[in-house]
């Protein structure tokens, strides 16, 4: 074989070299794009489902009977609903569109209700903790804005009360009283 024959052959195989590694690293990036965009949809996906799951269980809670609300948040669905308002209309309480009023109250019914903490109700409501406590401290002033409709002053009993069990627990207090 002469010289030109073999720079030939050497030039096609460089050639053919450059055109192998090209179409491989365009498959390689092409299957990269595709799992990363795979990855997305499922990200969002995931995202569509928790949100789904939050509210099939707030659903749970108010939406079918109040035993099941009375059990969870301790309150009946009218008295829930007419708070909720109470708060929507008088307490001052924003609404941004994360979370619906009824959600919001829900959830800070249900930490009172039943001394959980943030992660519990983050977990059932598919929400992060921090919005679970600035929703809480946002409902929590709501509820304190109105406490001169919601709280009464209680009436002192007077010295005279016609109940007779009412004289031990007078005694007591007075025993209380003196002594601590």
């Amino acid at each position: 074989m002469d010289q030109r024959k073999i720079v030939a052959c050497f030039i096609v195989n460089v050639w053919y070299l450059n055109i192998v590694t090209w179409l491989m690293m365009w498959f390689i990036k092409n299957h990269n794009l595709a799992r990363r965009r795979n990855r997305q949809l499922a990200l969002r996906n995931r995202t569509f489902v928790r949100r789904m799951v939050g509210l099939a269980y707030l659903d749970s809670i108010i939406g079918y009977d109040d035993v099941q609300c009375m059990n969870q948040i301790r309150m009946d669905r009218r008295t829930f609903h007419y708070l909720c308002q109470m708060l929507r209309d008088h307490g001052r309480v924003k609404l941004d569109g994360v979370l619906t009023m009824e959600e919001q109250v829900c959830m800070f019914l249900h930490i009172l209700a039943h001394h959980v903490k943030n992660r519990t109700i983050g977990s059932r409501f598919c929400r992060s903790g921090e919005t679970i406590s600035r929703y809480f401290n946002s409902i929590l002033h709501g509820v304190l804005r109105l406490q001169g409709t919601l709280l009464k002053v209680p009436e002192p009993i007077p010295n005279a009360y016609p109940d007779p069990k009412w004289s031990w627990f007078e005694v007591f207090f007075i025993f209380y009283k003196n002594y601590f």
